[in-house]
């Protein structure tokens, strides 16, 4: 498209956004037509046309009748929708079910980690991993935790306490 009919376009737009009641000019019935069959809804056009009402656009003549039709399809479309997903079955094999446990602590990661800091993180680490390799999974997910409150900017630590939780059935 050219710049010339792109920019009328743009001012079409602008005068419906304004003028809605524009889109009920019989010429613009296939316009229409078209919106509505994308989904857009057409605002009813006004039951009393004022004087001064049509000077500044087409005429919204003879379409006192056609407000009521797009009502209608409106809310069908959405039953059909409804029905549509709810005629969905939808295998929860394998899905983790919620808990009300509280979140696991995330650590602060405003703090500066320290040499300290990361050594200990990685003797929890450790500890942690054998905890896993025991089966010991609870105690594992707390060291982990106390790992990640030492050092919240190792992504591998975060990982691990994710994947003992799916080890566990947790979301």
């Amino acid at each position: 498209m050219d710049a010339q009919n792109v920019a009328q376009l743009q001012a079409f737009v602008q005068l419906c956004r304004a003028k809605p009641e524009v889109l009920h000019d019989p010429q613009l019935g296939f316009l229409r037509d078209w919106m509505e069959s994308l989904g857009a809804t057409i605002p009813p056009a006004p039951t009393s046309a004022t004087p001064g009402s049509t000077q500044d656009g087409p005429t919204p003549t003879a379409s006192a009748s056609k407000p009521t039709p797009p009502p209608e399809p409106e809310p069908e479309s959405s039953e059909e929708e409804e029905s549509e997903e709810s005629d969905l079955d939808i295998d929860m094999e394998g899905v983790i079910e919620g808990d009300t446990d509280p979140p696991p602590d995330m650590g602060d990661e405003s703090i500066e980690v320290t040499e300290d800091m990361m050594d200990q993180s990685n003797d929890k680490r450790a500890e942690a991993q054998a905890a896993m390799n025991e089966g010991e999974k609870d105690k594992a997910i707390g060291l982990w935790t106390e790992a990640i409150r030492l050092n919240p900017l190792s992504a591998p630590l975060f990982a691990r306490r994710a994947s003992c939780f799916l080890r566990m059935n947790k979301p």
